[in-house]
């Protein structure tokens, strides 16, 4: 390093020289913290500047980038990154002896120098030269840095401003005039921004002849960060993405007449930073337009949902307005209005980060909505090079961009701009990919299409319905002979030996042989090579902008001929009823020769490869190639593609076609049967039906299937096979009439001429279910609905076999549901698992199904229920319930004795909480024994659960299930009446005895007046009895006897005389 300081001074001593025999250079020292750090390397007297280029990543927005010459900074908001900001003078070293020369610069991207010529005695007088990489850093400032913004950046782009307006002096004094200039370029996009401590618009030097152009300066103030007007931005990146900028720094001065020459210039305060809200403002940006007026709108207001409008502030230099506004949810309705306009919007732009500016364009639509975007649009310009069709005299006031073919309203004005010749406006870019111009000139309404944008923002008019997006692809054609043909370029109906179009247009190049030549091939214009991307038609599409120059090469040629000739099962005739011929040579077609298409020629070269093709109508198909006019002889090919290579002589061909006839099918099918005539029927006429039938269809003739379900089985579509999955012809596009569905079908070309369709029917099962509250089937709680059908108390509809149908029950208010059910007490539940789910589906439905919906009062509290299975040494079931905050719910430790559950076999303990969330649960036998050990086995408050027995880790959830009823008790009443009005079976005290069919027997005793007697534990698959009235004194002598017949499931038998009575 030491050593290349060295050569640096040596260099710059020598360049920079000044006194005896040295010429004075107009100019003065750059002596702040160097505006670049640069690497001298001096060979001979050869120097070259070498810059350091540093990535910045940004990460959130607002956030500031430090230091980024040491480092790839990761910009957020964590430790390190708060309130950072670009510091551009920590960017840059001292340089040493770099230094502002006297310079131009209209554009911020081309420099020029004033020098003197020979014998002049001023500088500049027409005498400039452009800077090269010797002047790089020397004579003015160039040095670039990258900026990525990564993928976790919460908005789509990350905008860059000034944070502060830099500070400049010279000699230690503010800098009189504007002499100062910044160029910031995004290289991507080649968008430069120039700034100046004023804005400026007048001529500067910007060739080296000295032809002035007009420059755009900016003040440095337009680009900072303010809480007011919006600032202008310097540069853009998007998310994900990351950008080179380049910064240039030149003294403008013209005529090297600065008084500022030799001293010290200081500029600070260059400090970049990323977009900053600077609290929650909203701007509302003006770039609409209507039909006489630009910026049309007037004393907006700014509405968050329900809330009062309130006027915005207005900044008529950017045509700005802005507001606070109060952070809400995504979904708030924003409403901005001019007058009667309104644009209608959501808050999520804002709080997401994405933009916190949302611009109008455009006019309104006739319910006056206006259009807008959120974040920039786009400015769109359109000139012309047809002065017949657009001419850029000003006639032509507007041009109009219509987004929205469909919307009238949505096109934008375009005004025409005197100075630059065309017609400017704005639209929200995601409008402008795809749209149409439109303009009225001299009586005329013109529409052109202007697809495949890309990043173009000028589209230029060619003709009446064509033009392209600038800078445009330009192809021009030539002919290799001149007297051999006359090649054209065409486009959308525009044809010419140049065309220019958008990069992605396709173009045709047309040969146009002379009589007697034929084109062998294009080829490039400057290297004679073939040209690539140029198909067999001629068509090529331009990928690029740029200049694409073809040549049409010619030869002469030999003829080829084809003729057309058509059977129709009958006769063989000179028609194109049968199909059509082609003959194809590269890129290059025949010609018709006959008025009916019957004859065909094309001419080629010796030596190349020609294609006969035939394509065959529909209904017809190609025989072959013969030789002779009457197609008997041997056919050359029976392929519709005969391809003859290295042709030497010329050729005559007949082309044959016949008509094609096919076998038609159909069948009927259930499940795997087919034919199936069980299920339904097949016709082709609808008079005969079959399980299967058959007919004969010319091809693209018309046949109709018919399907005559029978009765139980419906018709669900025509399939292709047994085993197809999907319907050729779907059941809902079939025509239904009396119960016969139809469908027409044209018979089209295949290599199989057998054609098939099978008719499939399914069974149909109905699906039904009730709703029931308080062992009723009412509408009190709740309705039940299956599938589509009515919700009512009780629904049902037809299901077909295999197919799913959802059964839903909803609860009135007040109520809940409960559970499906098999029978109507509600006592079986339906379904294994999830019984108590609504709506619930029944897949695969083989059967009649009947389900009953239980409805019950609905409360606010929840009953847990947990069943104990039995253990080994417990004869007490002791269930300690708790929360692990500590809530006991059914008392202390041991806690609450669980009951033996009769219907269940198991011990059963319920506790009632309005909690939700967990419990845990602990049995003990109140004697020393537990489990778990440790902590309780966990469940959710308000479902059922089974502690099951042995060592088990969790609780399981369980659906009550009636253990197997083994023993019933059955039960005499007496509803006997004697002459006197009473009862007589207790008169006295008999003995009542229930006598079971092998002949066993148990025996009641009674006192008088008793009316009802009840057996206990009798065997419950015992389902009549004989029921018999004894003397008390003895065993065996019966007063009166009932044979009760079978019971069903009945336990009460009522006794209404003597030997008479039935079950209850």
């Amino acid at each position: 390093m030491r050593e290349r300081l060295a050569l640096l001074r040596e260099y710059l001593k020598n360049r920079l020289a000044f006194g005896k025999n040295k010429k004075t250079r107009k100019g003065f020292i750059l002596t702040m913290v160097a505006l670049v750090e640069v690497l001298a390397i001096s060979v001979v007297s050869v120097s070259a500047w070498v810059e350091t280029i540093s990535t910045i990543t940004i990460k959130a927005e607002g956030a500031k980038i430090d230091n980024y010459v040491y480092t790839n900074a990761d910009i957020g908001s964590g430790d390190g990154y708060s309130n950072k900001i670009i510091d551009l003078t920590k960017y840059f070293r001292a340089a040493g002896g770099v230094h502002l020369a006297s310079a131009s610069s209209a554009d911020g991207e081309n420099i020029f120098f004033p020098i003197k010529k020979s014998g002049a005695s001023e500088f500049g007088v027409g005498s400039y030269r452009c800077a090269d990489v010797n002047d790089k850093n020397v004579n003015y400032i160039d040095f670039s840095f990258n900026v990525k913004v990564d993928e976790t950046f919460k908005a789509d782009h990350a905008e860059f401003y000034l944070d502060q307006v830099p500070k400049i002096t010279i000699g230690g004094e503010n800098v009189s005039g504007n002499l100062v200039r910044m160029a910031i370029t995004d290289t991507d996009t080649q968008n430069t921004v120039v700034c100046g401590s004023n804005a400026g618009d007048g001529n500067v030097v910007n060739k080296a002849d000295g032809t002035n152009a007009p420059e755009n300066v900016q003040a440095f103030s337009d680009f900072v960060v303010s809480s007011e007007p919006r600032p202008t931005e310097l540069f853009r990146v998007d998310r994900g993405s990351s950008k080179t900028i380049n910064i240039k720094v030149w003294l403008q001065d013209d005529n090297a007449a600065t008084a500022y020459a030799g001293k010290t210039v200081s500029i600070t305060d260059v400090n970049i930073v990323t977009q900053n809200k600077k609290g929650n403002k909203v701007y509302f940006v003006d770039r609409t337009v209507n039909d006489t007026t630009k910026n049309w709108t007037k004393n907006v207001t700014f509405q968050q949902g329900s809330k009062t409008s309130v006027a915005m502030k207005f900044d008529a230099k950017s045509h700005t307005y802005y507001c606070d506004y109060t952070p809400a949810a995504d979904g708030t309705k924003v409403k901005f209005t001019s007058e009667s306009v309104t644009w209608t919007t959501d808050m999520k732009s804002l709080n997401s980060g994405d933009s916190m500016y949302y611009t109008a364009y455009g006019d309104h639509n006739n319910s006056n909505a206006g259009y807008g975007t959120w974040g920039e649009v786009i400015e769109i310009s359109v000139s012309s090079k047809t002065a017949d069709v657009l001419p850029d005299t000003g006639n032509v006031s507007s041009v109009y961009m219509v987004p929205d073919k469909n919307d009238s309203y949505s096109k934008v004005r375009m005004p025409f701009t005197a100075d630059k010749k065309n017609w400017v406006g704005y639209i929200a870019k995601e409008k402008a990919d795809n749209m149409t111009f439109s303009f009225t000139n001299n009586g005329n309404t013109y529409k052109i299409p202007a697809p495949n944008r890309g990043n173009s923002t000028l589209f230029v008019v060619t003709s009446a319905t064509t033009g392209y997006w600038d800078p445009p692809a330009t192809i021009t054609v030539t002919a290799g002979k001149k007297d051999a043909g006359d090649p054209k370029v065409s486009y959308d109906g525009l044809t010419s030996t140049t065309i220019s179009v958008t990069p992605g247009t396709k173009v045709k190049l047309i040969a146009n042989p002379k009589k007697g030549f034929v084109l062998k091939n294009w080829v490039n214009s400057d290297t004679s090579a073939v040209a690539d991307g140029i198909d067999s038609n001629g068509y090529f599409t331009p990928t690029a902008s740029g200049n694409y120059n073809f040549t049409a090469v010619y030869v002469e040629s030999l003829t080829f001929e084809a003729y057309v000739r058509t059977y129709d099962g009958a006769n063989l005739s000179e028609s194109t009823n049968g199909g059509s011929v082609e003959i194809k040579c590269g890129n290059q077609n025949s010609t018709v020769d006959s008025n009916d298409g019957t004859h065909i020629t094309l001419n080629a070269v010796k030596g190349s490869t020609v294609t006969y093709y035939a394509k065959a109508k529909d209904g017809y198909v190609f025989e072959g190639w013969y030789t002779d006019e009457a197609c008997e002889s041997i056919s050359e090919s029976s392929s519709d593609k005969y391809e003859l290579a290295n042709v030497e002589v010329s050729k005559k061909l007949y082309a044959k076609f016949k008509v094609d006839t096919y076998t038609v099918e159909a069948y009927t099918q259930h499940g795997n049967n087919a034919p199936f005539d069980k299920a339904g029927k097949v016709s082709f006429d609808n008079n005969k039906y079959a399980s299967k039938v058959t007919t004969t269809v010319n091809r693209n003739g018309e046949v109709t299937f018919y399907a005559k379900p029978e009765s139980g089985y419906a018709f669900i579509g025509w399939y292709e096979s047994k085993d197809a999955a999907d319907p050729k012809v779907a059941v809902k596009d079939c025509i239904l009439d009396n119960g016969v569905y139809s469908t027409k079908m044209t018979i089209q070309y295949s290599d199989v001429k057998t054609y098939a369709l099978y008719a499939r029917f399914k069974a149909l099962y109905t699906v039904e279910a009730k709703a029931m509250y308080n062992n009723g089937n009412v509408v009190t709680a709740g309705t039940v609905q299956v599938g589509n059908e009515k919700a009512d108390k009780i629904s049902k509809a037809p299901v077909m076999e295999g197919e799913n149908v959802t059964v839903k029950a909803s609860a009135n208010n007040g109520y809940k549901f409960a559970g499906w059910y098999k029978d109507e007490a509600c006592n079986e539940p339906y379904f294994d698992e999830n019984n108590n789910v609504s709506p619930i589906t029944l897949n695969k439905v083989s059967k009649g199904i009947t389900l009953y919906a239980k409805f019950e009062l609905e409360t606010t509290e929840s009953t847990t229920t947990i069943y104990f299975e039995p253990r080994d040494g417990f004869s007490t079931y002791n269930a300690y319930v708790y929360s692990d905050s500590g809530t006991e719910y059914k008392g202390g430790w041991p806690g609450k004795v669980a009951d033996y559950d009769d219907i269940t076999g198991y011990y059963k303990l319920e506790f009632t909480t309005s909690d939700k969330g967990k419990f845990r649960v602990i049995v003990n036998n109140g004697s020393g024994t537990q489990y778990p050990s440790n902590s309780g086995l966990e469940g959710t408050i308000g479902k059922t659960y089974l502690f099951e027995s042995g060592s088990p880790e969790a609780l399981v959830e369980y659906v009550p299930k009636p253990k197997p009823i083994t023993s019933i008790d059955i039960t005499l009443v007496d509803s006997t009446d004697n002459s006197a009005g009473s009862k007589w079976i207790s008169n006295s005290t008999p003995k009542m005895r229930l006598v079971l069919p092998d002949g066993s027997y148990r025996d009641l005793s009674s006192i008088k007046g008793q009316t009802n007697w009840t057996w206990k534990d009798i065997p419950a698959n015992v389902t009549s009895f004989t029921i018999q009235r004894i003397n008390p004194n003895t065993d065996n002598e019966v007063w009166n006897s009932w044979n009760t017949g079978n019971r069903g499931t009945k336990t009460i038998y009522t006794a209404t005389g003597d030997g008479t009575g039935n079950w209850q």
